[in-house]
């Protein structure tokens, strides 16, 4: 749907009535300047509301710690077993691939961190995706009309646009959450002979922690109203 970066600037100016489009992401105007004021935290902040298809990634994640009988600082806080640090792309959490409660921390010296009581512990989780040709429609779409809404007072004074973009930009994110929703809804009454003989009992199958979404985008959320 966006090809480039300057194509996002210039659907959020159009959605709130700008004249004037940019011709480059550097461009010297008041425009662009606005623009390059908002587009990351909105870009961010969408990112996080829904699962993304074209900003989903696994890795396997690196063990920083691990608890002893004796807590001391630098050790996964008590209840947890390991400490992992952060994929170097990520934005925000999703899920583990077995399923299991983990929880975010950061360690004395700023680093993100995660804990968890899975060994060899591997991540589901929304990656920080600059490429714009590669969003989902809905995303370029959500992060367009996001950023709308966040220029809409800068440039115009204008509320009743910035609501109205607020509307499209969450109606998109909700479209993107329905269809996380909709997927591996299959239900079953008994586990298969492959998952058995891995110990996957139904339980298990019906104990999947997966990390709550952020927010929708709000006029507070995003420094205008």
């Amino acid at each position: 749907m966006a090809d480039s970066v300057v194509q996002i600037y210039n659907m959020a100016l159009s959605a709130v009535g700008t004249r004037s489009l940019v011709s480059g992401p550097d461009e010297n105007s008041r425009e662009g300047e606005v623009c390059r004021l908002w587009y990351n935290p909105v870009r961010d902040q969408v990112l996080r509301a829904a699962n993304w298809a074209s900003a989903r990634a696994v890795a396997r994640l690196a063990l920083m710690s691990s608890a002893e009988d004796v807590w001391s600082p630098g050790l996964p806080e008590p209840g947890y077993l390991y400490q992992y640090a952060l994929p170097a792309d990520f934005l925000y959490p999703q899920s583990m691939t077995d399923w299991s409660r983990f929880v975010l921390g950061s360690t004395n010296t700023g680093q993100g961190v995660i804990m968890a009581n899975t060994t060899d512990a591997m991540l589901v989780y929304t990656r920080r995706n600059p490429v714009v040709p590669s969003w989902d429609p809905d995303l370029a779409m959500a992060i367009a009309y996001g950023l709308a809404a966040a220029i809409a007072m800068p440039l115009h004074g204008k509320a009743g646009r910035a609501e109205l973009a607020l509307k499209v930009a969450n109606d998109a994110i909700m479209r993107a959450r329905v269809r996380t929703a909709n997927e591996n809804t299959e239900m079953l009454d008994a586990v298969p002979d492959w998952l058995a003989a891995r110990g996957v009992g139904l339980t298990s199958l019906y104990s999947r922690y997966v990390y709550p979404v952020g927010p929708l985008l709000t006029t507070s959320g995003i420094g205008i109203g």
